[in-house]
């Protein structure tokens, strides 16, 4: 488990011995002067992941070739800029430099990549693309427990022909390198649910990323061109799905206030610039019947547009009778959230929870 400490030494706790602590490769370029130590607590880092990640940084490193072709990482050192230096080995993380606040900041980045590591290990999950000050940040957040929706349940949940049309999908999204999919319906009705599923179901061979309806104008960055062909470098032979949530802003017909960011999906969905990214996008809407702007819907851009409706009694009745659940009388149709939850004055819920929580 990763503590957030951060444990720092000057010059003067090394004992005038830098030959017994520090590499050669510090030494030659930082001995003789002020020198910083950072030191994260945290677990033993994956040196192989870390110099994949860094690897036009290392400046030295010893590995071993395995018998099958594989590579084994015991130690790597590399040089950031600002001649600040990061040494890695199976016990732990080092960083060196000049000025303490610079080996300090360092190594909590360090951290924060370490801890993202881990959790990738988990399973299934998504990359949160979030805004810093100077740059757009990945955060990796595992669905912890989240499965498949089995075939049986698929055409209970959504509808008898859900089925062949989620196999109709696949198959689209896997001939297709680019295009934009568009999930609509009322809240409660299992948008995000299928989602859950089907990242889980296609772990293997897509990545997805997501953007909240907050950060959607990261979009329309420069930097997210940037960031995203660096993910598709490190990732070529796999799908790339970018999802969003509530995107009512990026798809409605075009006006003053969205203008740029429907263009932007037009372009990234099927424009000049979707032969570069391969990217496919991911949408979700609430307002059945919106106006969704028609380039968006143009044959060859779009690849599907479901609608996710309400089932009606007889279909809710049904899913209740196979769940084992009590369902809610005196409606003549229900969401998935009204059948599988209490009603919120209730003091507990019952069935799957709907959404993107763990």
């Amino acid at each position: 488990m990763m503590q957030k400490t951060i444990e720092v030494a000057h010059t003067a706790a090394f004992d005038n011995a830098y030959t017994d602590h520090v590499p050669f490769p510090v030494l030659a370029e930082l001995g003789g002067g002020d020198l910083h130590r950072a030191r994260p607590q945290m677990s033993s880092p994956n040196i192989k992941d870390l110099a994949s990640r860094l690897h036009k940084k290392v400046v030295r490193s010893d590995i071993q070739i395995t018998p099958d072709g594989g590579v084994n990482f015991h130690s790597a050192i590399f040089r950031t800029r600002g001649a600040n230096f990061v040494v890695c080995n199976d016990h732990g993380i080092s960083v060196y430099g000049r000025k303490q606040h610079i080996v300090e900041r360092l190594a909590r980045r360090l951290q924060y990549i370490v801890l993202n590591q881990e959790k990738l290990a988990c399973g299934v999950g998504y990359t949160l693309l979030k805004k810093s000050t100077f740059e757009i940040d990945k955060e990796f957040v595992p669905l912890m427990g989240a499965q498949p929706i089995l075939d049986t349940e698929l055409p209970l949940l959504y509808g008898e022909n859900f089925l062949n049309w989620q196999q109709s999908f696949k198959r689209r999204m896997h001939e297709r390198q680019s295009g934009i999919s568009i999930l609509e319906g009322p809240p409660g009705c299992g948008k995000t649910s299928f989602l859950r599923g089907f990242m889980s179901a296609n772990a293997e061979t897509h990545r997805f990323y997501y953007v909240t309806a907050h950060d959607i104008h990261l979009l329309s960055e420069p930097e997210f061109v940037v960031l995203w062909t660096a993910e598709r470098k490190k990732f070529g032979d796999q799908k790339l799905v970018l999802v969003i949530e509530d995107a009512e802003q990026a798809l409605m017909s075009r006006a003053n206030d969205n203008r740029t960011l429907v263009s932007t999906l037009l372009n990234f969905s099927d424009g000049l610039l979707s032969d570069f990214l391969k990217m496919h996008i991911l949408c979700t809407i609430n307002c059945k019947g919106a106006d969704l702007d028609p380039a968006l819907m143009r044959p060859g851009r779009l690849i599907t547009h479901r609608i996710f409706n309400r089932l009606s009694a007889i279909e809710a009745r049904r899913l209740a009778e196979f769940k084992g659940i009590t369902l809610p009388r005196g409606q003549s149709d229900y969401s998935l959230a009204e059948i599988f939850n209490e009603p919120s004055d209730a003091p507990e819920h019952r069935g799957r929870i709907t959404g993107f929580a763990a």
